[in-house]
């Protein structure tokens, strides 16, 4: 983490603390974390236009914990200064409290309990969506964004596996925006580097006795993605993130070439 003592490439006032890969910028943890906050920023405005006022919810997962406190810190920030409103859903219970000790700032959370048989053999967002969808439409009241802490490094796992053994997945856990009754699903961090993520929270204590407080969290070992192909992508991160960037761009913009064409197929058929 240490940069040999160096200033800010950004503020060049501060010692630089990190170095970033993808932009090979060495920056101070005050420009590390604007630079999340506008990237995050800029992630729901490429997949949602909110309205002032809006309700924003940043999904809690156990196996994204580091993610998910991340970002329910950095989009409180973004959503005070817009007049929007945040909340935390957790859908378990102690993930609930992890995130309620460890969220420097107060945000509201909302514990959604989920039934033994609806329970997740192994980390799969559709799932944890379609288990959320019934729980979303009885709360009485209107999310504008649902917010996942998935990364750039979860999507590059994802196509890759998507091409080389589940064609499907791609589809199912895509970059890009889908509707949920009156809510949209968002992915915020899909631009972002798992590692700058953990950097933050390093260097923001967050990680501080994390051990502890996780020890009553079983996280289930994700049986979608192989050892082989978190390799690849660790590798990839280090020293070639901006071919992450591209592939998971491209294969974002098939999807939706492929999603677009099928719509257009199923409209036809129907009025012929």
């Amino acid at each position: 983490m240490n940069v040999d003592n160096r200033l800010c490439d950004v503020c060049k006032r501060r010692p630089a603390v990190y170095l970033r890969r993808d932009s090979g910028e060495k920056l101070c943890v005050y420009c590390l974390s604007r630079s999340l906050v506008k990237r995050i920023r800029r992630g729901i405005s490429r997949s949602i236009r909110l309205r002032y006022g809006a309700l924003v919810a940043v999904l809690a997962l156990k196996e994204r914990i580091v993610e998910s406190l991340v970002l329910a810190e950095m989009v409180s920030l973004i959503e005070e200064r817009y007049g929007g409103h945040v909340l935390v859903l957790a859908l378990d219970h102690a993930v609930s409290q992890v995130m309620h000790a460890k969220l420097a700032r107060r945000i509201p959370l909302i514990y959604l309990a989920v039934k033994a048989e609806e329970g997740m053999k192994s980390f799969s967002l559709p799932g944890i969506i379609n288990s959320l969808t019934p729980r979303l439409r009885s709360m009485g009241f209107r999310i504008d964004a649902i917010l996942t802490p998935l990364t750039l490094n979860d999507f590059f796992e994802i196509q890759l596996q998507s091409l080389l053994a589940n064609a499907t997945l791609a589809g199912e856990v895509s970059p890009l925006p889908r509707v949920v009754g009156q809510s949209v699903i968002v992915h915020p961090m899909g631009n972002i580097l798992r590692q700058d993520v953990y950097a933050y929270a390093f260097f923001k204590g967050m990680l501080d006795h994390l051990n502890d407080a996780l020890s009553g969290i079983r996280i289930v070992k994700d049986k979608c993605i192989t050892p082989v192909l978190k390799s690849i992508s660790a590798d990839f991160s280090e020293h070639h993130p901006e071919l992450m960037f591209k592939f998971v761009e491209t294969m974002a913009s098939l999807t939706l070439m492929i999603t677009n064409r099928e719509s257009t197929w199923e409209s036809q058929s129907s009025s012929a």
